[in-house]
């Protein structure tokens, strides 16, 4: 990964002399993170950046950010640049510090690089003191903090940015693929919706106020406990939050749901417990706390007065593509060489294209977890999800109940 991004490094490291250093005279204490310490940096009074700090008892590892750029810098107290050794596993690459003489070499981060930070375990770095390797538990939680600290200019939020919602006076919003959607206001009388599902071995709660995403537990205490994300093998450390609602909460970063929607299985680990909750249906529960979040938490009363959003200058949550295999000889769309493609947006729409023609529909979701819509008023498609990442679909030309076969089947994949 760091052989892809180090040509992207180099060309980032021209935008540093435009920003403040890693380092400036006044620096503010923002939050504690795990074992990470978020600080807001002023210069001449103004704000700065806001970093994440973490040590290996020896020298500091800091992440920094003014919310549209990102660096990385360790102590440095000689005369630069200076060429550093960095990886995660081994020194594998040589990348460029500058410095300027306030005690820190830093260099510039693009987003790849970032994301590497947040999911990897450990990071190494020799600069002058030999080879220093850092824990990167945490990471994930302490970049988005600093986010957080970048969004609001280094003021701290009056009460905690990740304390989960009361469970009182909340509304059932509706259901989907197996996910409960409820809505309700929180301690600071911030609407928020959430999708909670009840698996076997753990129950999960997934929500959002528009701005913040949490993940919750069933928990009856009060105070901070630490803990941990496991999502398909991938995990990282969390602080969780409860103030008796019956409920634990941490915050995560909107990329990390984003890879929920795809993912296969996450663990959550809080104290003693452990919660193992398969995400099938996860996609469709995010899509639908993003349209209680649209609607104010008011259910749309048939598709008609439901608000349709602009799609076209939309990204789709998940798309899938594949081709149709046909089964009737006389079906006069077929094309052996078709390329159709499935997208699916917020409210239940979707884009739907077979080669260059392609639609702006509404689905439909049946007690089973299909998704069946038509292109055209006399076609009917539907499509099943069995996994995260794949959709199968049946077509009919003109639909007249399911116990004809169907004209057309196809498996699509997201890519």
């Amino acid at each position: 990964m760091i052989n892809r991004l180090f040509s992207i490094i180099i060309s980032f490291l021209l935008l540093l002399g435009a920003h403040t250093s890693l380092a400036s005279a006044t620096e503010v204490a923002y939050a504690k993170q795990g074992g990470w310490q978020i600080t807001t940096v002023k210069d001449r009074g103004q704000f700065s950046y806001c970093a994440a700090d973490t040590d290996n008892s020896s020298v500091s590892l800091r992440i920094a950010t003014d919310g549209q750029n990102w660096q990385i810098g360790a102590p440095f107290y000689e005369q630069g640049p200076v060429m550093g050794d960095i990886g995660f596993y081994q020194l594998n690459e040589v990348l460029q510090f500058n410095t300027d003489g306030d005690g820190w070499a830093s260099a510039a981060i693009p987003a790849g690089f970032l994301n590497s930070l947040r999911v990897e375990r450990q990071f190494m770095m020799q600069l002058d003191r030999g080879v220093q390797v850092w824990s990167l538990k945490g990471s994930s939680a302490a970049i988005g903090k600093a986010m957080e600290c970048a969004a609001n200019r280094g003021a701290k939020p009056k009460q905690k940015a990740n304390r989960q919602p009361k469970d009182l006076s909340e509304r059932n919003y509706g259901t989907v693929r197996g996910w409960t959607v409820r809505t309700g206001y929180d301690d600071r009388g911030t609407p928020y919706c959430s999708a909670e599902v009840r698996r076997k071995n753990g129950t999960l709660r997934i929500m959002s106020n528009g701005s913040e995403w949490l993940l919750g537990v069933p928990y009856t205490g009060n105070g901070t406990k630490n803990g941990g994300i496991i999502l398909d093998g991938q995990g990282d450390g969390a602080e969780f939050f409860s103030n008796g609602s019956g409920w634990a909460a941490t915050q995560v970063a909107p990329e990390f749901i984003e890879d929920i929607a795809k993912g296969r299985k996450l663990t959550i680990e809080h104290g003693r417990a452990s919660h193992v909750v398969r995400l099938k249906g996860s996609a469709a529960a995010l899509l639908k706390i993003k349209e209680c979040l649209q609607t104010g938490g008011q259910p749309p009363v048939g598709q008609a007065h439901m608000p349709k959003p602009q799609i076209q200058s939309q990204t789709p949550s998940l798309a899938f593509s594949g081709s149709w295999v046909w089964n009737n000889a006389t079906t006069k769309m077929q094309q052996p060489g078709n390329v159709s493609k499935l997208e699916m947006f917020e409210n239940n729409r979707f884009r739907y294209c077979y080669n260059s023609d392609c639609r702006l529909v509404t689905g439909d979701y049946g007690p089973d977890d299909s998704m069946s819509f038509s292109s055209d008023g006399t076609n009917y498609f539907e499509f099943m999800f069995p996994e995260p990442g794949v959709a199968e679909g049946r077509y009919w030309l003109s639909f007249n109940g399911p116990a004809r076969a169907p004209d057309a089947t196809i498996t699509m994949y997201a890519p």
